[in-house]
């Protein structure tokens, strides 16, 4: 990535997450978001079937997968609400779209995919309080293929 894609999707993710961190603090579920960056600017989409069953999720993928075609997109980045499972030993966290097993854990994650293949994200974890109060956690960035941070 170039130097202005690279600051134009880091602005889009700390946008996209500090929109997120503020409904999810006020107890709004965060319906994930998908910005496709293309030669003319970023298209911006919800997708609220990615958070659904197996048939509503290929469907949003078809979706978002059919734009960025229209668009000939560059690079696809999603942010979405996510159960995660209690860190490993190597400092690894399982992320899943399905309902949460007991010891789960809700993040934000944003994934950045490029054509090329090449996948990038970052985490957020939070967890809410028995008072109501929403508590974040620091802000990790990694490839999730070669991170132990994921």
């Amino acid at each position: 990535m170039n130097m202005d894609v690279t600051d134009q999707v880091l602005h889009l993710i700390a946008k996209s997450m500090s929109e997120a961190c503020s409904g999810i603090a006020k107890g709004a579920a965060w319906v994930p978001v998908v910005h496709i960056i293309h030669s003319l600017g970023v298209h911006s989409m919800r997708a609220p079937g990615l958070q659904a069953g197996p048939v509503e999720r290929v469907k949003a993928l078809n979706e978002i997968d059919h734009r960025l075609s229209e668009l000939k997109g560059k690079l696809v980045i999603t942010l979405a609400d996510v159960w995660i499972g209690e860190d490993t030993p190597d400092g690894c966290a399982a992320v899943s779209w399905e309902i949460p097993l007991s010891g789960r854990r809700r993040a934000l994650v944003a994934e950045v995919l490029e054509c090329s293949g090449r996948r990038t994200c970052c985490m957020l974890k939070y967890k809410r309080c028995a008072d109501g109060q929403v508590l974040f956690g620091e802000l990790v960035l990694g490839d999730p293929s070669t991170s132990s941070e994921f």
